[in-house]
This record gives C-alpha cells, sequence and structure tokens, in this order.
C-alpha cells in the first residue's frame, strides 16, 4: 500500500484511515507497524453513523462471497489475527473522496466485509476530483451551491 499512498499523496491526495479501534489499541498497533498515512480513532462510531456504514449481521459475515475473499487471502499469505478487545468484525468500512471544501465527492459504503473499491478506482476518483474542484465562495466558508 505504500506504493499506492506514495502515488496518492504525488497527485494531491492525503489518506486518512478511520478505525473503530480504542485509541490505546490503535496506538499500539501503530508502534508495531510503519504507514504512511493517518490514523483516526473513532470507536464511539461518530463517523461511521454519518457515513452511513452499517453493521452487519453474523449470517452476513458468513456468507460464502466474503468467505471465499478471505480464503483467496488466506492462500496469498495473509495471516488471521485474533479480534481485539472492543474491534466489530461485522461493523462495515467504505471509501471516500472528500475535497478541498469538505464536500464528499466520491462514497463507497461496503455491503460486505470484502466489498472495496479497487486502489486504481480510488486514485482515479481523486485525479477526477482533483481536476474538477468544487467552487469556493470568496470568503471560503461554503462551497457555492450549498444550502448552508
Amino acid at each position: 500500500m505504500s506504493k499506492k499512498a506514495e502515488e496518492i499523496e504525488k497527485i494531491g491526495g492525503k489518506v486518512l484511515v478511520v478505525t473503530l479501534s480504542k485509541p490505546e489499541v490503535l496506538r499500539g498497533y501503530l508502534e508495531s507497524k510503519k504507514f504512511p498515512f493517518r490514523f483516526f480513532a473513532d470507536p464511539q462510531r461518530d463517523l461511521y453513523q454519518k457515513f452511513g456504514l452499517e453493521r452487519i449481521s453474523v449470517l452476513r459475515f458468513f456468507h460464502p462471497i466474503p468467505m471465499l475473499y478471505y480464503l483467496s487471502l488466506i492462500l496469498r499469505g495473509w495471516i488471521v489475527r485474533p479480534v481485539k478487545k472492543g474491534e466489530d468484525v461485522l461493523q462495515l468500512g467504505g471509501d471516500f473522496v472528500v475535497d478541498h471544501a469538505g464536500i464528499l465527492r466520491f462514497a463507497h459504503q461496503c455491503h460486505d466485509p470484502s466489498d472495496r473499491p479497487s486502489t486504481h478506482r480510488l486514485i482515479e476518483e481523486i485525479r477526477r476530483v482533483i481536476a474538477n474542484p468544487t467552487p469556493i465562495r470568496k470568503d471560503g466558508d461554503q462551497p457555492i451551491g450549498s444550502n448552508s
């Protein structure tokens, strides 16, 4: 992922990973690994709720599509780690592109744990947003066309 993160930075984007882990759990994880992007702990799931990310049932988690996805990862060397206290494997994630004005320009809410857009697709969306920026009023407070 670091090469893709470098590519995102090079075109003017930034990666922010939001996790529902508690800050102390996240801190311990980040001390053991190096990542080229920033992390934000959201244990109350405020951002998850604002972005419309749902929590799935156990039955949906064990659906054949996600299970085949995880099996393919394991066969390629991915190591399954135990779920830590406070983590929730049933909480779905998403991928979003927010522009310089704070306007959501691309949203992908996952339907199951294996449902993610490719990094290539995200980079293309970032390029599109950078090429077509949201117009901002001179005072810089609100984008043109907003009702607030």
